[in-house]
């Protein structure tokens, strides 16, 4: 499987890695020091691909989204300051800031056997606080 990293409007990735050990379920992934720090409110694109034929790359299997650097407002970061740390990946969550919950929840997975376990109580209670109810719509 390989990674890339590109921001729009540049031909070259910013980074790519060949992931050798992936397993089922969320493997975290780090960016090294080596790399063009992100800008903050900056976009960028990642692509995951199962290369499948290194000659023909139009039929690898991909999945691709986007992320943004955001930088945490100062109420933000009172939120989090006076939090436990126990729930610090549902208010980075509450807040949009996916990627930072999930890695908070795999890197401290309190009260869970697991992360993925983890993972789906984060989904529940974000789709829940998220998802409009039948009143509002």
């Amino acid at each position: 499987m390989q990674l890339a990293l590109v921001k729009p409007g540049i031909s070259a990735p910013l980074w790519v890695t060949t992931l050798q050990k992936t397993q089922a379920g969320l493997n975290q992934v780090t960016v090294p020091n080596h790399v063009q720090e992100l800008q903050t409110g900056g976009r960028y694109r990642w692509t995951l691909s199962l290369i499948c034929n290194p000659r023909r790359p139009s039929q690898n299997a991909y999945a691709t989204a986007w992320v943004e650097r955001i930088a945490l407002t100062s109420a933000q970061q009172a939120h989090l300051k006076s939090s436990p740390k126990q729930e610090h990946a549902n208010v980075l969550a509450q807040n949009g800031i996916w990627y930072d919950a999930l890695a908070n929840l795999i890197n401290n997975p309190a009260g869970f056997t697991n992360a993925m376990e983890a993972a789906e109580h984060l989904f529940r209670q974000v789709e829940a606080v998220t998802v409009p109810s039948s009143n509002e719509v």
